[in-house]
C-alpha cells in the first residue's frame, strides 16, 4: 500500500521533479517481513534537440521497521532515445543499484550491487509494420560471496508484418544466458512466440498464438509449450483489452512432475478523463516467466496484477 507525492519545476526543454512515496508491505504468511518503507527521489528530463530525449533519476529507499534491522537501496538511472532516421529510433538505458535487503531465496539480509544496461533499435516500415533488435546486460554482485551472484546477456528481436490490410503476423525471439559465479546452476533460456493476426474490424483483431520457452540448467532442462487463441479489442480511443485463452504445458528433464495448467492471458486498460485536468487510469495484466531473476533455485512463476493511477494538474 503506498502514496506518492511529487513537486515539479518545468520549462520548455527540461523538467525536475522531487518525489516522496511511502509504502507499507503486508505479507500473507510472513508477518515478520511486513515493513514500512520510505522512498525519496530526484528525477530530471531534458530535451537537448528535436531528435533526442534524456531522462535521469536518483532514488533512495529505506526500511527500518523490520525485526531483522534496517534495509536500504540507492539507485541511479539514465535513459533516452534518439531518432537516427525518419523511421528508425534508438533507445538506451543504464540502471545501477546498491542495496542492503532481504534475499528471496534465503531470507538473509545482504549488501549487493545490481546493474541493468540495455540498448535497442526499432525500424518502422509501412503503416503498421515494424522490426527491431534489443540487447541487455545485467549483473548482481554481492559484497560477500554468494550463490546468487550472476552475469546475464540477453539479445532479442521482434517483427510485426501485415501481408494484407486484414492478415498479419507478430513475432518475437529472445535468448538469455545467466552465469552464476559461485554455483553450477547456470541458465540458458530460449523464448519465442508467433501470432497470426486477423483484423475483423477497425477495432477488433483476432489471433492464434504459439509461445515456446526452453531453459537449460544443471538441475534439469525445462520446456513450456503455450498454445492459445484470443482477441484484441480497441473499445474506445482511451480503453482496450487483449484476452487469450490457452494452456501452459510444462515438461521437466528431472524428477519434477510434468503438468498442464489452464492460463488466461490478459492485458487491459481504461482511462477516465473526468475533467480537463484530471485523469484516472486502470490496468490489469497477467503473465509468466522463469524465476531466475530472484534466485538461483526458484523455478517458475505465474502472475496476475492490477493497478490504478490518478493524475491531476494543479496549475498550468
Amino acid at each position: 500500500y503506498g502514496l506518492g507525492f511529487t513537486l515539479g519545476f518545468l520549462n520548455k526543454h527540461s523538467k525536475i521533479y522531487l518525489g516522496y512515496s511511502p509504502e507499507y508491505k503486508d505479507h500473507k504468511n510472513l508477518d515478520d517481513r511486513d515493513d514500512f518503507i520510505q522512498n525519496a527521489s530526484l528525477n530530471a528530463e531534458w530535451m537537448p534537440s528535436k531528435k533526442s530525449n534524456i531522462d535521469a533519476n536518483i532514488i533512495y529507499s529505506s526500511n527500518d521497521a523490520d525485526e531483522t534491522g534496517e534495509s536500504w537501496t540507492n539507485s541511479a538511472r539514465i535513459s533516452g532515445d534518439y531518432k537516427m532516421a525518419r523511421n528508425t529510433d534508438l533507445r538506451f538505458s543504464q540502471l545501477y543499484t546498491r542495496s542492503f535487503d532481504q534475499q528471496v531465496r534465503t531470507g538473509d539480509y545482504v549488501e549487493h550491487d545490481e546493474n541493468d544496461t540495455s540498448l535497442g533499435v526499432t525500424h518502422k516500415f509501412g503503416t503498421n509494420n515494424r522490426a527491431g533488435l534489443d540487447f541487455t546486460y545485467q549483473f548482481d554482485d554481492y559484497k560477500n560471496s554468494d550463490a546468487d551472484e550472476y552475469d546475464e546477456y540477453s539479445p532479442s528481436g521482434f517483427l510485426t508484418y501485415w501481408f494484407t490490410p486484414k492478415h498479419g503476423i507478430d513475432s518475437r525471439l529472445s535468448f538469455e544466458k545467466r552465469e552464476f559465479n559461485n554455483s553450477d546452476n547456470d541458465i540458458d533460456s530460449y523464448t519465442g512466440y508467433i501470432r497470426y493476426l486477423k483484423k475483423y474490424s477497425k477495432h477488433l483483431t483476432g489471433f492464434l498464438k504459439y509461445r515456446h520457452s526452453y531453459s537449460e540448467r544443471e538441475s534439469g532442462d525445462h520446456h513450456v509449450f503455450h498454445p492459445s487463441f484470443g482477441a484484441e479489442w480497441q473499445i474506445t480511443e482511451d480503453s482496450g483489452i487483449s484476452v487469450g485463452l490457452g494452456a501452459l504445458i510444462s515438461e521437466w528433464d528431472n524428477d519434477a512432475e510434468d503438468d498442464v495448467t489452464p492460463f488466461l492471458e490478459i492485458d487491459a486498460y481504461k482511462n477516465y478523463d473526468f475533467s480537463r485536468r484530471g485523469t484516472l487510469s486502470i490496468t490489469g495484466a497477467s503473465g509468466y516467466d522463469e524465476s531466475g531473476e530472484d534466485a538461483a533455485s526458484l523455478g517458475y512463476t505465474i502472475y496476475y496484477k492490477a493497478g490504478a493511477q490518478l493524475s491531476y494538474q494543479l496549475h498550468r
